[in-house]
């Protein structure tokens, strides 16, 4: 899957720098509408902040592996007060030739279930988790876009979803109608409600 990208990417001596055109007021008709859902209003600030508390407070590190959310679920966590002592990062492999390279999706597995499904979700989280020896790792695929590989099964605003800490995993496949932006923002809240439940609720045992 492909994406069309609002960053102009420059690569010097092997370090990639993102550009972007200074926005001012008098631009702001013209801004694309998924600048505004950065800042997340389906966020529930208060859950968010709760997650970080509880991921701070007990020494874990969180990492992120994005294809649909392509970085805006690491925003998320990155505006979130106490991000330094447990957010590690994200890796954003929107692409299926990312998910290979950087996170040893295999071939087979992609051509079998495709990019979105539930079979990779799964493996992207496992992956990223072992790669950066985090203690806790959510994946994310989905469809906010029609494209080729929509269908009846999986249509536009599908989403899976995989938590992965200690010894277990929490899968979730999760619709959302709307505009791809209300999708991803969608996604990404329902993400931060699922941990949510699961930190709250003592799901998480070491092993």
């Amino acid at each position: 899957m492909v994406g069309c990208s609002p960053f102009k990417i420059s690569f010097a001596s092997g370090i990639a720098t993102c550009i972007t055109r200074a926005v001012t007021s008098s631009d702001k008709e013209s801004r694309p509408k998924f600048l505004y859902s950065m800042y997340n209003p389906k966020i529930n600030k208060e859950k968010l902040a709760y997650c970080g508390a509880h991921l701070a407070n007990n020494k874990l590190k969180l990492i992120l592996a994005e294809s649909m959310t392509a970085g805006s679920l690491g925003l998320t966590f990155s505006l979130e007060k106490q991000s330094g002592d447990y957010f590690l990062g994200s890796i954003v492999c929107y692409h299926d030739d990312m998910k290979i390279q950087s996170l040893q999706i295999d071939k087979d597995l992609l051509n079998s279930y495709g990019g979105v499904s539930a079979e990779v979700t799964r493996v992207l989280a496992k992956n990223v988790k072992d790669n950066y020896q985090a203690d806790l790792a959510i994946a994310v695929t989905g469809f906010a876009f029609d494209c080729k590989e929509t269908s009846v099964e999986k249509p536009v605003g599908t989403v899976f979803m995989e938590i992965c800490f200690a010894n277990r995993s929490v899968s979730k496949k999760l619709h959302f109608a709307g505009a791809a932006e209300e999708i991803i923002a969608a996604a990404n809240a329902a993400i931060i409600d699922e941990l949510y439940e699961i930190l709250k609720n003592n799901e998480w045992t070491e092993i």
